[in-house]
């Protein structure tokens, strides 16, 4: 899952094994556009395509599966893990959690010298389209998830947010150069910010 956007390559395994979520209506993505910081946009159709839907709902759908599996979930925080206890782990704690430093996980000493940030919000956004929208150092994706929600998310390198103090106000300076990005901003109810 890149963006709450999934590829059909997908779909025959997740059909296989009872877990396409079905119950959400995930968005059916057949196009790609992209666009850059001087306005130019392509737009293709893409071969194999894919569905867009929510990481909040996708996420839970396969929790409430794995339970029904007789999985043995636990909700409280884990900060050592015995591999001998069990066949298979799954750990879903995000990254750079105290259990990645208990691990000396590699990568725990390293900065990451990106930021991504998310948002949902309503926006009439085409239907069947996933975006790319390019901007300094970063690019931004765009496709519609179920219930008439809209996922738009961004990486970008720290760089941009260290220059100009938060986020909004590098999305304003950075992000608004590209002009599809721009009307987006400013036509969209974020459901959350």
């Amino acid at each position: 899952m890149c963006g709450e956007y999934i590829s059909n390559e997908t779909v025959p395994f997740l059909q296989k094994h009872g877990l396409f979520p079905d119950d959400f209506k995930p968005e059916t993505i057949s196009r790609f556009q992209l666009t850059s910081v001087n306005g130019k946009s392509a737009e293709i159709n893409l071969d194999l395509g894919g569905f867009g839907v929510s990481r909040y709902n996708f996420d839970h759908c396969l929790y409430k599966k794995a339970i029904e599996a007789g999985v043995n979930v636990v909700h409280e925080t884990v900060e050592e893990i015995d591999v001998n206890d069990a066949r298979v782990i799954i750990c879903a704690h995000g990254k750079r959690s105290k259990l990645d430093v208990t691990l000396n996980r590699d990568f725990i000493s390293k900065r990451s010298p990106y930021v991504g940030v998310k948002y949902h919000i309503k926006i009439d956004h085409p239907r069947g389209l996933i975006a790319l929208h390019n901007f300094k150092d970063g690019y931004c994706g765009i496709s519609n998830v179920e219930d008439g929600k809209t996922n738009l998310c961004y990486l970008t390198h720290r760089k941009n947010l260290k220059q100009h103090g938060n986020i909004r106000r590098m999305e304003e300076e950075v992000l608004f150069r590209n002009p599809f990005l721009k009307n987006i901003f400013e036509k969209a109810e974020f459901s959350f910010r």
